[in-house]
């Protein structure tokens, strides 16, 4: 009787050991799948910096061979949007631009394009203030023609 005694709380306590060990087991299972969503949060912010100063690098060079390679010529103002709003009712930030659009002839087609010029930098692209049908200056990549600019006044 004894010896059952003794088997029946040495089987108790082997139980709770297994309980125990498997708590711990899942504990160490969860621990590694959080390390592994860290790292997985980690890489995708990762790609979305490197993403994001690939494309800011691509438009600056864009900017910069047409200042320099670009062919110079003269565009008709076809409309102007000039958008004045806030951003949102609880900021105070307000958007500001005009939104141009403007037709030139490249080679041997004519092209349609618009441009968005902040208020701020107005100055900077125009002497006085443009109408539809006024004469701009255009800058733009002869094998590209989709890659144009309103020119700046030297």
């Amino acid at each position: 009787m004894i010896q059952f005694k003794k088997n029946k709380e040495l089987l108790k306590y082997t139980e709770s050991f297994e309980r125990i060990q498997k708590g711990k087991d899942k504990i160490e299972k969860l621990k590694k799948e959080n390390i592994k969503t860290g790292k997985n949060v980690f890489y995708v912010f990762l790609v979305l910096i490197l993403t994001f100063l690939f494309l800011w690098g691509l438009e600056r060079n864009k900017s910069q061979n047409l200042a320099k390679n670009g062919i110079l010529t003269y565009g008709i103002v076809k409309n102007i949007v000039h958008n004045h709003y806030r951003m949102n009712d609880m900021g105070g930030e307000f958007v500001d631009n005009y939104n141009i659009k403007y037709q030139f002839k490249a080679t041997d087609k004519i092209v349609f394009a618009t441009y968005e010029v902040q208020k701020q930098y107005y100055n900077q692209y125009f002497k006085k203030s443009i109408n539809i049908n006024d004469t701009i200056s255009i800058r733009y990549n002869p094998k590209k023609t989709y890659e144009n600019e309103i020119a700046k006044i030297k």
